[in-house]
């Protein structure tokens, strides 16, 4: 499992992973903690925009930290519109695009 994820990383985050640390590795789980369920954060330029829209895949997903594929939720600015309003169904990536 490790090595396939691996291998759909961008060089840049296959390199910031642990991942090539654990292959091939036996390793005996002790206790396991939930992951944080949200994670928040600000674009704070056209730039950091940019990067965030050139990064998303399919669904508004993207590879975060470590190479965990995340999700993106649309809230404050970015929530969608009202039903029946012009782009009701708009994908946070279109949202984004309209700001740059």
């Amino acid at each position: 499992e490790l090595s396939r994820s691996l291998g759909s990383m961008s060089e840049y985050v296959a390199e910031e992973s642990s991942y090539r640390h654990w292959i091939g590795g036996a390793y005996l789980i002790t206790e396991t903690a939930a992951a944080t369920p949200d994670l928040t954060f600000s674009l704070q330029s056209r730039e950091d925009i940019a990067l965030l829209c050139s990064n998303l895949g399919e669904g508004d997903a993207f590879q975060g930290p470590r190479g965990v594929t995340l999700r993106l939720a649309a809230r404050g600015a970015l929530s969608p519109p009202p039903e029946g309003e012009e782009a009701a169904g708009e994908t946070v990536r279109g949202r984004l695009a309209r700001l740059e």
